[in-house]
C-alpha cells in the first residue's frame, strides 16, 4: 500500500499564487522510481483546491431574447408580432464577473440590434456591489433611440441586391445619385445600404419617398434579401458556373412565381404599390393564403413542408382594397384611413406624384403626393376590421427593412428623393444579414467586434478581418413562416375554401418617444409562454447566469432615467459556483475509465464534488473521499513511475478555468483485494 502526494506548487502553500505549474494540469517527478506491485488498483484519497468565484459561461449555457409586449394569457404567442431572439454562446468558459459583463454585453448588443429603434451600441451591463464590496449581479440598460430618423440618401458605393438574377456581380440595376436604372426587362433591385452608408428604414417616423418616372412599376419595402454566407465566402460554387446569387423568395417569403407582383408576378415585397399595364395604382402587403403550390417539386432546396405552416398556408402579395368606402360584414368603410375612397382603386395618370411608405412603430402608411392613401390611422380600434384595407402591422419579420424596387421595362427608371434609415451609429453590426429573418433562414457573415465593415460581397476569397461566419440557427427555418401566418395576417373573409383571420390586432405606435407596450425580456429558463417546449435546442438555461433564476423570464423592467428604453437589475445575485462538474484525471498510469459523454475512454479516477467538507463552495475547498471507488491498474507486471501527471477537468475532458493558487491531490494505491 502507498500513498502518493501531488502538488502543483514545490513551495510554500501559495493559495494566491500561481507557478509555472497550473493549478488544473501539473507534473510531478520523483528522484527515484516508485515501484508500485503487480495486479495494483488506485483512488484518490483527497483533494485540495482554491476554487475562484467565478461565473459558469461554458458551452452549454443558453440565453433568448424577446423585444414585444409581454406575454400573458390575455396576449398569448399566437397573438403576439414577436418572437424569441436565440443567441450563440461565444464565451464558453468560466470568467470573473466583471470579466463576464465586458464579454456578454456583446452578446446583448447582437441580439437587440436585430431592431433598429433600439441603440444596441449603447447597450450597457454593470457589475454591482452591496456597501460591503460584495458582488450582488448585474444592472442592464437598453435604451431605444427615441427619435426620429435622418434624412440622407444612400451613397453611390451602396450595394444594389438582385433577389430573382442568380448572378453575383453581373447585371444589377445601376445606381447613381439615388437613379435607379434597369439593365433588363421585369428587373427586381434591393438598395442594401450597411455600416456608415445609412441601413434599415426607421421605425420611428421613417420615410422612404419616390418620385416615379415610368408608367408601370412596382415600388416597396421589403426584407433583406442577402447573401447565403457559407455558400458564398467559403467559395463554394452555387452552380455548376460558380455563380452565386441572393436568396430568394422561396427563402425569404415561400412564396412562388405567380403569387407576386410584376409583370411575370414573381416578386415578393412586404408592402409595396404598384401601376400596371391597367394604369390603376394598386397596394399591397405579403399574406397567408390556403392556396397550395402548384409545383413544390420547382423547389427541390426547400422541401414542400418548410414552404408551408402547419396548416397549408403560404405567403402571396394579396392586395389591399384601399378605397371601400361601404361597411360589409367583413369590411368597414376605409374612410377614417384613406383620403380615398370611391368606386375604385385611383387611376395613375391622372394622380401621379410623389410615392411615400412612412412608420410609425407597428404602423406603416402609403400615401401619393402627401395624400395618404392607406394606413392604421382609425383602424385600431377592436369593433370593425380593416385587415384587408390597411397594410399588416410591422412584426418580427419585418424589423429591418429596405428600399425595394421593381422595373418592368429595361432603362426604366426609379429615383429615391427621400430616405430615413439607421445607421452604425445606432445599429450593432450595422448591416443586412444582420437580421432576425436572414439569421433564421441562412448563414450570415458578421464582424466579431460589431463594428469593422465585412469585406466587399465580389470578393468572396479576398481576406475578411474580424469576421464570424455562422449558419443559419438551427430548425429556425420556418419560424419566420410561422409569424407571417398568425391569425392577425390571415384575411377576414368568407370565402369557400380559405381560412378567415378573425383577430384584430391593435397597432402599437411610437409613444412617449418609445415603441408603445414593448419591453425588453431575458428568457432565462424553461419558459412556454414565450417559446413552445418542441424547440428544444434553444430552451435556455442562464438563470443563474445573468441573476433571474428560477424564474423563465426577466421581471418587469423600469424606465431608464437619462435615456429611453429598459433599465433593470438582476433579481438575485447570480450563481458563482461551477455549473460543470469537475474530475480528476491521471494519464501516468495504466487504468482505463470510460467518459460516456464523449464516447471514449478516459484517464479519470475521481469526481470532485461541487461543495468541500465543510460545505463552502468557493475559495480553498478540501475534499476527503471516504468511500473510495478503486479502479484496477491492469499492470501484471510491476510498474517504475517517475513522473506524474495531474489534470482536472470537466466532463467533457477540456481543463477547468476557476482555480487558482496551489492543487494538491493525494492518491492511494493498493494490491488489488481477492
Amino acid at each position: 500500500m502507498s500513498l502518493i502526494i501531488t502538488s502543483s506548487s514545490q513551495g510554500l502553500d501559495e493559495t494566491n499564487q500561481i507557478g509555472i505549474a497550473k493549478p488544473e494540469q501539473y507534473k510531478n517527478h520523483m528522484k527515484n522510481s516508485l515501484i508500485i506491485e503487480p495486479d495494483s488498483e488506485i483512488a484518490v484519497e483527497s483533494v485540495k483546491i482554491n476554487r475562484l468565484p467565478m461565473l459558469d459561461a461554458g458551452a452549454g449555457i443558453v440565453g433568448n431574447y424577446w423585444f414585444g409586449q409581454r406575454l400573458s394569457q390575455v396576449v398569448p404567442l399566437d397573438l403576439s408580432l414577436s418572437y424569441i431572439i436565440p443567441t450563440e454562446n461565444l464565451i464558453g468558459k468560466s470568467l470573473t464577473p466583471v470579466d463576464f459583463a465586458d464579454q456578454y454585453v456583446n452578446t446583448l448588443r447582437e441580439a437587440y440590434s436585430l431592431h433598429p429603434e433600439i441603440d444596441s451600441n449603447s447597450i450597457e451591463m454593470n457589475t454591482q456591489y452591496d456597501a460591503t464590496g460584495a458582488f450582488t449581479g448585474y444592472q442592464y440598460l437598453i435604451p431605444q433611440i427615441g427619435s426620429a430618423g435622418v434624412n440622407a440618401i444612400p451613397p453611390n458605393t451602396t450595394e444594389v441586391g438582385d433577389p430573382l438574377n442568380t448572378n453575383a456581380g453581373g447585371d444589377e440595376m445601376d445606381y447613381t445619385g439615388g437613379v435607379f436604372i434597369s439593365q433588363y426587362d421585369d428587373q427586381m433591385g434591393q438598395l442594401l445600404p450597411r455600416h456608415t452608408e445609412s441601413g434599415p428604414i426607421a421605425l420611428n417616423a421613417g420615410l422612404l419617398q419616390f418620385l416615379n418616372q415610368e408608367s408601370t412599376f412596382t415600388y416597396g419595402l421589403s426584407r433583406p434579401y442577402c447573401f447565403d454566407a457559407p455558400t458564398f465566402w467559403d467559395g463554394i460554387e452555387n452552380d455548376s458556373e460558380g455563380n452565386v446569387g441572393y436568396s430568394g423568395p422561396e427563402r425569404v417569403f415561400k412564396g412562388e412565381a405567380g403569387d407576386g407582383l410584376g409583370p411575370n408576378e414573381d416578386q415578393f415585397y412586404d408592402y409595396a404599390i404598384q401601376v400596371g399595364t391597367d394604369d390603376k395604382l394598386r397596394i399591397y402587403h405579403s399574406a397567408p393564403t390556403l392556396k397550395e403550390f402548384s409545383n413544390p417539386s420547382n423547389s427541390p432546396d426547400y422541401p414542400y413542408e418548410q414552404r408551408h405552416s402547419h396548416n397549408g398556408e403560404s405567403i402571396v402579395m394579396s392586395e389591399i382594397i384601399y378605397w371601400n368606402n361601404t361597411d360589409t360584414a367583413f369590411n368597414a368603410s376605409n374612410g377614417s384611413n384613406s383620403s380615398h375612397v370611391g368606386a375604385g382603386p385611383l387611376t395613375w395618370s391622372t394622380a401621379s406624384g410623389a410615392i411615400a411608405f412612412k412608420t410609425d412603430g407597428e404602423k406603416l402608411t402609403i400615401s401619393v403626393s402627401g395624400t395618404q392613401i392607406s394606413g392604421a390611422s382609425g383602424g385600431n380600434g377592436p369593433n370593425a376590421s380593416f385587415k384587408g384595407q390597411i397594410p399588416k402591422p410591422i412584426s418580427q419579420t419585418c424589423w429591418k427593412m429596405y428600399p425595394t424596387i421593381g422595373l418592368w421595362t429595361k432603362g426604366d427608371k426609379a429615383t429615391i428623393q427621400k430616405y430615413t434609415g439607421r445607421t452604425n451609429t445606432t445599429i450593432w453590426a450595422n448591416q443586412p444579414e444582420n437580421s432576425w429573418i436572414t439569421k433564421s433562414t441562412q448563414g450570415v457573415a458578421l464582424p466579431e467586434d460589431g463594428v469593422s465593415v465585412v469585406s466587399s460581397h465580389y470578393n468572396p476569397f479576398g481576406e475578411f478581418s474580424l469576421r464570424r461566419i455562422t449558419p443559419g440557427w438551427n430548425n429556425a427555418f420556418g419560424w419566420g413562416h410561422t409569424i407571417d401566418c398568425r391569425d392577425m395576417f390571415r384575411p377576414y373573409n368568407n370565402e369557400v375554401g380559405n381560412e378567415s383571420g378573425t383577430n384584430i390586432h391593435t397597432y402599437r405606435g411610437i409613444t412617449s418617444k418609445v415603441i408603445e407596450d414593448y419591453e425588453n425580456i431575458f428568457i432565462t429558463g424553461r419558459a412556454e409562454r414565450y417559446m413552445d417546449r418542441s424547440i428544444q435546442q434553444w430552451q435556455p438555461n442562464s438563470g443563474n447566469l445573468l441573476g433571474f433564476y428560477p424564474m423563465g423570464f426577466s421581471p418587469l423592467a423600469g424606465v431608464m432615467a437619462t435615456n429611453l428604453g429598459a433599465s433593470f437589475v438582476s433579481a438575485q445575485r447570480p450563481s458563482l459556483m461551477s455549473q460543470h462538474t469537475s474530475f480528476i484525471r491521471v494519464p501516468t498510469f495504466t487504468h482505463q475509465t470510460f467518459n460516456f459523454g464523449t464516447g471514449n475512454p478516459s484517464k479519470i479516477l475521481f469526481q470532485v464534488p461541487r461543495f468541500d467538507n465543510s460545505g463552502v463552495e468557493t475559495g480553498a475547498l478540501y475534499y476527503q473521499n471516504n468511500d473510495k471507488t478503486y479502479v484496477d491498474l491492469n499492470n501484471a507486471q510491476q510498474l517504475n513511475i517517475t513522473e506524474l501527471d495531474v489534470q482536472i477537468v470537466r466532463k467533457n475532458e477540456t481543463f477547468v478555468e476557476d482555480l487558482t493558487g496551489s492543487t494538491e491531490v493525494v492518491f492511494h494505491v493498493r494490491k488489488k483485494l481477492k
